[in-house]
């Protein structure tokens, strides 16, 4: 893992993911997890998840992730697709299901970025955030490297 990164995990004991939907608001009782990370910038970044495509398990479920970065209120984002709808076939093409949210960074440094599963089967695949000049790419971003000063 990058020198700059520490990711952290919370799964409640005592859950039933498999037949249960996460519907109360709060996301302290879901699973959870939380990046700490460090950027040389602020300003508007768009945050953006990739999932891996999947179904929800049945109609009574969605795949909604809430995201939150530096505390603040988290947003609700859905990857829920129908049976072999276009979204579908081009997510299962390209291997990746994403959605973006907008966030300001309002000073460069250290922030930390938390994930919690709001529905079962959700599976992330990877995170970039992007302040701008993020080139489009098949695979995944590679990790930023931090060269050490040397004098």
């Amino acid at each position: 893992m990058h020198p700059c990164t520490k990711a952290f995990y919370h799964y409640p004991k005592n859950r039933e993911v498999a037949d249960e939907s996460f519907s109360d608001k709060s996301t302290t009782n879901h699973p959870s997890l939380k990046y700490d990370f460090y950027t040389l910038s602020k300003g508007n970044a768009e945050v953006k998840v990739y999932c891996l495509p999947t179904h929800a398990r049945n109609a009574n479920h969605q795949m909604r992730i809430a995201i939150s970065v530096d505390g603040q209120e988290p947003r609700v984002t859905d990857y829920r697709t129908f049976d072999r709808s276009e979204t579908w076939k081009q997510n299962v093409l390209g291997n990746s299901a994403s959605n973006t949210i907008t966030h300001t960074f309002k000073e460069p440094g250290s922030h930390t970025l938390a994930i919690t599963a709001l529905d079962p089967l959700i599976i992330i695949d990877r995170i970039t955030i992007d302040f701008g000049g993020l080139k489009p790419g098949y695979a995944a971003v590679p990790e930023t490297k931090v060269i050490e000063n040397q004098k």
